[in-house]
C-alpha cells in the first residue's frame, strides 16, 4: 500500500477521502455529486481521441497524479493516459466504489461515468487500514494494471 505521507511528511488523505473533498468543493468542472445522500457522483470520461477533448476532461486525473506523487509538473511531461489509467485502477480496486454502468454515458460529446460510493462520508469514518488479504489483493491489482498498462482495470 502506498504511504502518501512520506512525500511531504504530513498526513495524506486516502483516495476516498481525497475524492470526497474534490466532490464537495466542486472545483473541477464536471466532477460533481448527483445525489450526495445516496453517494452517487459523476466524473467526465471523454476519450483522448474525441474531437471535443480538452484539458478540463483530465483535470481530476491530473490532480490525483500530483497528489499521489505519480506526477510532478516541474519534473515530468504530462501523460493524461497514464493519469486516467492510474485513477481508474484505483477506483476499480477499492471496495468503496461501484460504477453504475446503466447511468454512465459512453457515447456523445459529453461522456461520463457514474459511481456509487459506499459509506459516502456521512457515516462515521472507519479506520484507514485494510486487512492483510484485502491489502494484498489491492496491491496486486494496481501492480498488474500499471505493469501491463491495461485500460480495463
Amino acid at each position: 500500500m502506498h504511504n502518501y505521507s512520506k512525500l511531504s511528511g504530513k498526513k495524506r488523505l486516502r483516495f476516498k477521502d481525497w475524492l470526497i473533498e474534490r466532490l464537495d468543493t466542486g472545483e473541477i468542472t464536471g466532477v460533481q455529486w448527483i445525489d450526495r445522500e445516496r453517494g452517487l457522483f459523476k466524473i467526465p470520461w471523454t476519450h483522448g481521441s474525441h474531437k471535443n477533448w480538452n484539458r478540463n476532461d483530465v483535470e481530476i486525473f491530473r490532480q490525483w497524479a500530483i497528489y499521489s506523487g505519480k506526477y510532478n509538473p516541474a519534473k515530468t511531461s504530462p501523460n493524461p493516459i497514464k493519469w486516467k489509467t492510474n485513477f481508474r485502477c484505483t477506483l476499480n480496486a477499492l471496495p468503496d466504489f461501484n460504477e453504475v454502468r446503466q447511468e454512465s454515458s459512453s457515447r456523445g460529446s459529453k461522456r461520463y461515468k457514474i459511481y456509487s460510493l459506499k459509506n459516502n462520508g456521512t457515516a462515521k469514518k472507519r479506520q484507514n487500514t485494510l486487512g492483510n488479504e484485502e491489502k494484498s489483493k489491492f496491491e496486486k491489482h494496481i501492480h498488474n494494471c500499471l505493469r501491463y498498462h491495461t485500460f480495463r482495470c
